[in-house]
Order: C-alpha cells, then sequence, then structure tokens
C-alpha cells in the first residue's frame, strides 16, 4: 500500500516538473515578427489575429549607405605600387604590357595602311572613270552637226567705236571682266557661283548640289563677243566635262536659261558644235519635267532620279508662267539647230 502511495507521488512530481518546463520554455523562446508564440499564452488587447503581419511604414525607414572605412580608402590609395627594376616579376609585367601594346600599335598602323591604300585606289579608279567617261562624252559630243550648216564665228572687232570716250568705256567694262573672271578662276573654278568678299565656292542650290560651273557656262558668250579668246578656250574644254549629274533637284528654267541659253549662243558665236551637242544632253535631262497632263512642266527635277515638283512656296503647287514660258527661246533655237520638232512642241 505504501508502495502504491510512493509511485502515485512519483508520477505525480514528475507530471509537474513536465508541466513547469515545457511553460518556462514558451516564455523563453524568442520573438518573431510574424508571430509570437507567446501571445497565445498572454492576455493582449492587440485587436489584431496572431498571425497577421503587421504593415511596416517605409516612408519612416532610413537606408544609409555604408560609408568605407578610412582604412580601405587607405589602402585603395596606397594600391599604386612603384616600380622596382630589381623586382624581375615587375619587370615581366611591364614588358608584357609593352608587348601588347607595341603588337596593338603595330596593328592599328598595319590597318590605317590598309585604309589608305584602298583609298589611293578608289581615287585612282574614280579618275580612271572619269577620264573614260569624258573620253566618250567628247567623241559623242563631236560626233553631231549643225543642221544649219557651218556657223561663221562673229568678228568681235566689227563695229569697233571710234569715238575714244566709249572705247574707253567698253575697254574699262573689258578690264572689270577680266578681274571677275580671275578671281572666279583662282578661288572657285568649276563651282557654280563665287562668293567675291570671302573668296569662298558657291553652289547655289537652283542648281542642285553638284559643281556644274554656272558661271563658266553662263559667261561663255560674253567672253567671246569681247575678244577673250584664250578665257573662252578655258570655259569650252571645261565644258567638255560637264555632267549635270546633281543628286538634289535643280530648277528647270534657271538650268535652260543659263546651260541651255549659254550653249547655245556660244555655239552660234563660235561654231563649235560640241557646244551644241552639250546643249542638246543638257535639254535631255530637263524633259521628264514636261510629263504632265497638261503638258505644263514642273518647276524641280532631280537629274539623278527623275523625279520632279513645283516650288512649294508657288500657290496652289501650280507652276510658274515666267518660267515656263521662256522655255520657248531656248528649246525652239535648239530644234533649229539639230533640225528636230521635238524640243520647239514641247
Amino acid at each position: 500500500m505504501a508502495l502504491i502511495k510512493f509511485k502515485k507521488v512519483v508520477v505525480g512530481s514528475g507530471l509537474v516538473i513536465v508541466v513547469v518546463f515545457c511553460y518556462t520554455m514558451v516564455f523563453m523562446l524568442p520573438k518573431s515578427e510574424s508571430l509570437d508564440i507567446r501571445g497565445f499564452f498572454e492576455h493582449s488587447h492587440d485587436p489584431l489575429p496572431v498571425n497577421v503581419v503587421k504593415p511596416v511604414d517605409t516612408a519612416k525607414l532610413e537606408f544609409k549607405e555604408k560609408e568605407p572605412k578610412q582604412e580601405n580608402q587607405n589602402n585603395q590609395q596606397n594600391q599604386h605600387i612603384v616600380f622596382n627594376p630589381k623586382d624581375a616579376g615587375q619587370r615581366r609585367q611591364v614588358e608584357n604590357y609593352q608587348s601588347v601594346h607595341e603588337d596593338a600599335i603595330q596593328d592599328a598602323i598595319k590597318v590605317m595602311d590598309m585604309k589608305k591604300k584602298i583609298e589611293e585606289e578608289k581615287r585612282e579608279l574614280a579618275e580612271r572613270q572619269a577620264k573614260e567617261d569624258k573620253e566618250r562624252m567628247l567623241e559623242q559630243l563631236k560626233k553631231g552637226s549643225s543642221a544649219m550648216g557651218k556657223i561663221t564665228p562673229y568678228d568681235h572687232t566689227r563695229g569697233t567705236p571710234t569715238d575714244p570716250d566709249i572705247k574707253q568705256k567698253r575697254d574699262s567694262i573689258k578690264e572689270m571682266m577680266k578681274l571677275a573672271w580671275k578671281g572666279y578662276r583662282e578661288y572657285a573654278w568649276g563651282a557654280n557661283e563665287l562668293r567675291p568678299v570671302t573668296k569662298t565656292r558657291h553652289s547655289a542650290n537652283i542648281f542642285g548640289s553638284a559643281e556644274t560651273g554656272a558661271t563658266i557656262v553662263d559667261a561663255l558668250d560674253t567672253l567671246y563677243i569681247m575678244g577673250m579668246h584664250d578665257e573662252f578656250k578655258q570655259g569650252a574644254e571645261w565644258v567638255l566635262g560637264l555632267n549635270m549629274n546633281s543628286r538634289t533637284d535643280i530648277s528647270v528654267f534657271e538650268v535652260n536659261i543659263r546651260f541651255v541659253g549659254g550653249l547655245l549662243s556660244a555655239f552660234f558665236l563660235s561654231g563649235d558644235t560640241t557646244l551644241l551637242n552639250q546643249a542638246k544632253i543638257i535639254t535631255d535631262k530637263l524633259l521628264p519635267a514636261f510629263n504632265t497632263q497638261t503638258g505644263i512642266p514642273y518647276a524641280l527635277i532631280n537629274p539623278t532620279s527623275g523625279a520632279v515638283k513645283n516650288w512649294g512656296w508657288a500657290s496652289g503647287g501650280s507652276s510658274i508662267l515666267s518660267e515656263f514660258g521662256t522655255l520657248h527661246l531656248e528649246f525652239s533655237m535648239l530644234s533649229k539647230a539639230t533640225a528636230t520638232q521635238f524640243t520647239w512642241r514641247k
């Protein structure tokens, strides 16, 4: 009987010890932001459930970048190693760097030499092509002949004034022409125009982007009338290589009165049929502008692509009467000189 009571006391004491241990361990557990186990056992007035995560106000959080320690900064500054020529490892490293740099420099020199060679070959090819084009054009220009027969060259000495005052004025004008031609030839030969103040070349957008020597062509007849035959010969030789190959729009009106008109008048004064044939070639470049329902030409044409349009400032995108109306003179004379009615009908 006493043994049974003793066993009960032992068992009861063991249970009490286990309960006390477990209860104590619960309160000794660390708190978690997401779950507080002690909340199951403690009285709480918090209305939120234990398993609900409370929102964190991020606006109140402050993030601070970790500043490097002064010691680390000093270490980084001290990373610049002073070369020690006695250190074999450093010497080998420097030699490797020098070798790599020298190889890179040599490779760059080879690439530059190769590019230079390619550019020279391109230039030689372009010069050879231009020479062939000029020879082919010269042959084409010389093949043609005037339908009007042989033209008697104009005698510039005819009608020389006897009045000293008029002769002096005439000579003064000729000297001005010589000065203008000299300046153009020196500073802008081949360009469309010369800016006399800055002494620079000017393309003038009405003639497109190419250098087509508008001043040369426009001055040929004046040079011939003034008896400046050396200057006329210079201009006529340049005209042999003239190619209306602008990649931008040209004015049909301006090209007609200056190029077609200039070449035709120079032809009628000198009898040089190459000038006549060049006038016809340039006129052919303008003909696509006449491909309209009314036959009235567009104001602008791209001689490379053949695209046509009118001036943007023209009312309603219309053609300008004062421009296309003047084409009749040059086109009719070209038809007369070449015995063709095509340009005259246009």
